[in-house]
């Protein structure tokens, strides 16, 4: 059976709707815990040393190379920031996100934006982080996401809908030599049509 466009673009802006609901409700929800939290739980769960040395923080080229993304603790857990882009020898090379949704946004810039965030530590697995979203700016869209170690150079990040079977993966491998950071001015126009 062949869904009609209308409807298969209507099923993508209620899926895009529950994302952003779910991750808005899991930020309030932080919100609330930490509000209630003991003052002494909430200190040694802030206290350096705790996310600042996790494995996670670090420099991490995506799986095409083409983006370098640093990942560091944030507001409710670890996010994600691109920080580096490759030069490329297409003129129409995406350096200003194009795709969002909001038609507002799509004139910033690639270089600073954050492309994941909210993800906090598992609790069955030290090297599991859960809970986050992971925005792909190549098609404007949101996910639920999850990511892992696999090894101490190589990140795993999963965007999924609604369950974790709903998804891919794309793998991040730690980057440990200089890095060509990346600059707001870098934008440029591709002079792609919005979706």
């Amino acid at each position: 059976m062949v869904l009609s466009f209308a409807f298969q673009k209507h099923i993508r802006r209620r899926l895009k709707a529950h994302a952003i609901m779910r991750t808005l409700l899991a930020f309030m929800l932080c919100q609330a815990v930490a509000a209630i939290m003991p003052p002494a739980v909430r200190a040694a769960a802030s206290s350096p040393g705790t996310a600042e040395q996790s494995p996670l923080n670090g420099f991490w080229v995506v799986g095409d190379g083409n983006w370098i993304v640093q990942i560091s603790p944030c507001l409710g857990g670890f996010c994600g920031q691109l920080v580096g882009l490759s030069k490329s020898s297409r003129p129409d090379a995406l350096r200003i996100d194009v795709h969002n949704v909001d038609p507002g946004q799509r004139n910033r810039p690639l270089c600073g934006l954050i492309l994941m965030g909210g993800f906090t530590p598992s609790a069955d697995d030290p090297d599991t982080w859960e809970g986050g979203w992971v925005y792909n700016p190549q098609n404007g869209e949101t996910y639920a996401g999850r990511m892992w170690l696999d090894g101490p150079d190589t990140l795993k990040v999963r965007g999924y809908i609604l369950i974790s079977w709903f998804g891919r993966d794309e793998t991040f491998t730690r980057e440990t030599g200089p890095i060509n950071r990346c600059s707001p001015t870098d934008a440029v126009g591709t002079g792609g049509e919005p979706p």
